[in-house]
């Protein structure tokens, strides 16, 4: 969807770490607006990981940006072979608690066309609000 939008409004593709929160997050987001219901495939192994992911949200997001920060890195946060705290891709997870945080004030094809630059300017404001 994020993809095809984007392509029709003759909207650039962006890149870096809060693009690909935004990215995953927006697909994480319709994935369950499509089925009309939350699906976590990343909790398929993992029954506790939608409550670890909510209970460590705040620290979720302060990880996130400190390793944005430190230009480090961000895998941990997506790839089913790496793991923050035990757990794998609470990326997904993040990325889609900001857009429906984000829907709030804007339909989700709005947010599909965001200019790279809004996309930064409001999830690193998104994750900081998390993190207080």
């Amino acid at each position: 969807m994020h993809n095809y939008w984007r392509a029709k409004a003759n909207s650039s593709i962006g890149s870096g770490p809060l693009w690909q929160l935004y990215t995953e997050g927006f697909a994480q987001r319709c994935e369950h607006i499509i089925l009309g219901k939350n699906t976590w495939h990343q909790a398929t192994n993992d029954k506790d990981w939608l409550s670890w992911c909510e209970d460590y949200k705040s620290w979720l997001a302060a990880e996130f940006l400190r390793l944005v920060d430190a230009e480090k890195s961000v895998s941990p946060f997506f790839g089913s072979w790496f793991y923050i705290q035990g757990r794998k891709e609470c990326g997904y997870f993040l990325g889609h608690e900001l857009i429906k945080k984000f829907e709030a004030n804007a339909t989700i094809m709005e947010i599909a066309l965001w200019r790279k630059e809004k996309v930064e300017d409001r999830f690193m404001s998104g994750l900081k609000s998390i993190t207080r």
